[in-house]
């Protein structure tokens, strides 16, 4: 089979996508589309801002220059002496549009500070939405595979992203202690700020030590008064924002290993089978070994093919955080010389490893080195 042959069997053969493995695709996605959209909506505020400090500027100079028309006429109709410099001056109008070009810069840059911090928090409200609705749907796909008759709303408590974990912990029976800690230690805080953008409109009394703590390690956001003791949240930096997210897809990540976990590798083993289909639709791979290795993991597959005995092979499958994808396929099958074609197809198509393969294992989309050895 040549290059044109594995391409024509992925386009032939699209990839079945069960539940589970949908669900972490999709949240890849979202909160892919929540960086760019946050990153390129500043950007416009930044532009706009700029476009209207341009404009100003450009009606300041405008005005100055009629009124040096008007300056000069009333010079030479009444001479150029106190008296004349003076009217001219006045009806010239240069105090005035100067002291309106002055009002402008700062009324500016406070009307975009406001438009950048609304924005702002409305993006941390979103994107902790998506966080405790994803959780929770989770929650759901995880009861329905295991025929479970509680639900997870059945479970007390108002924090609900620990309600969340604790059903998944006592009624699916995964292990979540590291998730709770993470929570503990790098999302409470968040859901404390939320809450107070979101039902006090973004004050609180100038006593609560806790939220102050906060704010003063964000690096993104500002404390504003109101002069009666009275604190007024104010986030002034998407890069803020921004920083939030990256512990939510953290959080989802750990979340995905702790399902492969629970399933003994279902998704990478879904997606291990149909990367290799390219030589036996059928062929089966099943479970050896997993374990991590530094800033990435390495799962150990058997391959099985009824149709193409040279596949029946082991293959070790390695992947790290690096700083620029790369794929290396090692083919130690000496008596299968299609496998070297695969090889060259894989490295001049890597796009069926990092967006097919790996897709929705890589929830932070960072750049992974990968490793791949075929062996009897």
């Amino acid at each position: 089979m040549d290059h044109f042959g594995f391409h024509w069997h992925f386009l032939l053969h699209e990839q079945e996508i069960p539940e589970l493995n949908r669900y972490f695709e999709k949240i890849g996605k979202k909160l892919d589309v929540f960086k760019r959209n946050a990153i390129k909506t500043t950007e416009l505020y930044q532009k706009q801002h700029a476009e209207d400090l341009k404009l100003g500027k450009e009606a300041f100079d405008a005005q100055m220059k009629a009124g040096d028309e008007i300056y000069y006429k009333i010079i030479e109709e009444y001479g150029d002496n106190e008296t004349g410099r003076s009217l001219a001056n006045h009806e010239a109008g240069y105090m005035y549009h100067q002291d309106d070009y002055e009002n402008l810069v700062p009324y500016l840059e406070q009307t975009y500070a406001d438009i950048k911090d609304s924005y702002n928090k409305s993006s941390l409200a979103v994107l902790y939405a998506l966080f405790e609705t994803e959780t929770s749907r989770l929650c759901s796909i995880m009861q329905s595979r295991y025929g479970k008759l509680i639900d997870h709303e059945s479970l007390g408590g108002s924090d609900y992203i620990l309600k969340y974990l604790k059903y998944l912990k006592l009624v699916i029976e995964m292990d979540v202690a590291a998730l709770e800690q993470f929570v503990d230690a790098n999302l409470k805080p968040v859901k404390l700020l939320r809450n107070k953008i979101i039902h006090h409109d973004s004050e609180f009394p100038g006593e609560t030590t806790e939220l102050l703590q906060i704010i003063e390690n964000s690096n993104g956001m500002v404390i504003q008064t109101d002069g009666q003791g009275t604190l007024q949240i104010s986030i002034n930096n998407i890069e803020y924002i921004i920083g939030i997210a990256a512990l939510v897809e953290r959080f989802f990540q750990d979340l995905f290993w702790a399902v492969e976990q629970k399933t003994n590798y279902v998704i990478l083993l879904n997606k291990i089978q149909y990367l290799f289909s390219a030589f036996d639709p059928n062929i089966t791979a099943t479970l050896e070994s997993f374990g991590r290795i530094p800033k990435g993991y390495q799962i150990i597959v058997r391959l099985h093919s009824a149709t193409v005995p040279e596949m029946c092979c082991k293959a070790k499958i390695s992947i790290k955080g690096t700083n620029q994808n790369s794929i290396e396929l090692l083919n130690q099958l000496d008596n299968y010389p299609r496998m070297t074609e695969f090889h060259d197809f894989l490295n001049q198509n890597p796009n069926y490893i990092f967006k097919q393969l790996l897709q929705g294992t890589n929830i932070t989309g960072a750049p992974q080195d990968v490793k791949i050895l075929l062996y009897p």
